[in-house]
């Protein structure tokens, strides 16, 4: 489920970064699990 939003809001990122600066925007799976894995840490504030 985090890896879903993770890919999501690093799409709206790709979005405004092609419009606002004409750029690509690209990233791999390792991006979206390094995400996903630093959500879990206390210090990142977002555990359950």
């Amino acid at each position: 489920m985090i890896a879903a939003i993770a890919r999501l809001q690093l799409s709206r990122i790709g979005k405004r970064i092609a419009e606002s600066h004409k750029v690509p925007f690209t990233y791999d799976d390792d991006v979206v699990k390094l995400i996903a894995e630093r959500c879990t840490e206390l210090e990142s504030g977002a555990a359950a």
